[in-house]
């Protein structure tokens, strides 16, 4: 009524997606939940508090050799293929700050680099074919590498890994117009 629409089906595909509109490191913004938080090393933990935060609703880095990362069970979601995306930008860095995004298809047991960010940029979208770490324990991880100090911003917004298929099933449809 009202010419309102609602999407019943994205035919895009299943995602699990943060848009960090929530200061929080649980936020579930997909069609499917994460399996883990966003988790730290080498800060507080704390999305509220710290050199790694969310704020603004962007994640927010900061921290000489810190690291965020989180985990989703891609297999058990029936991914065939899967991309990462996600958009970015940096304030106040140096030419020489360097920060990576990394993925790993066995818990962090060994990382992959997909791309190693090296001095200021605008603000960009990037995305990734990360079809061959589809795993129960899939992990998206962004590494600073160098430099970062003070007031040095790496932000990241809209993180989403997406299916490129929609699940096979039976599908039905009803409308009740009453």
């Amino acid at each position: 009524t009202g010419n309102a629409w609602m999407p019943i089906l994205d035919s895009t595909g299943e995602t699990f997606r943060d848009n960090f509109e929530t200061a929080a490191y649980a936020n579930n913004d997909g069609t499917l939940n994460w399996a883990t938080n966003w988790t730290e090393t080498s800060d507080g933990n704390s999305a509220t508090g710290g050199d790694i935060r969310v704020t603004g609703g962007e994640l927010r880095i900061e921290d000489n050799g810190g690291a965020i990362q989180r985990e989703a069970d891609l297999s058990a979601a029936g991914f065939t293929s899967a991309t990462l995306s996600f958009d970015s930008r940096t304030t106040g860095v140096d030419a020489t700050d360097r920060m990576s995004v990394q993925v790993s298809g066995n818990g962090g047991a060994t990382w992959t680099i997909l791309e190693t960010f090296e001095g200021p940029f605008a603000a960009t979208s990037r995305s990734y074919d990360i079809s061959s770490y589809i795993s129960s324990n899939t992990r998206v991880r962004f590494l600073e590498i160098s430099g970062y100090g003070n007031n040095d911003f790496f932000f990241v917004d809209n993180l989403q890994i997406q299916s490129a298929t929609v699940q096979p099933g039976h599908w039905e449809l009803r409308v009740d117009l009453s």
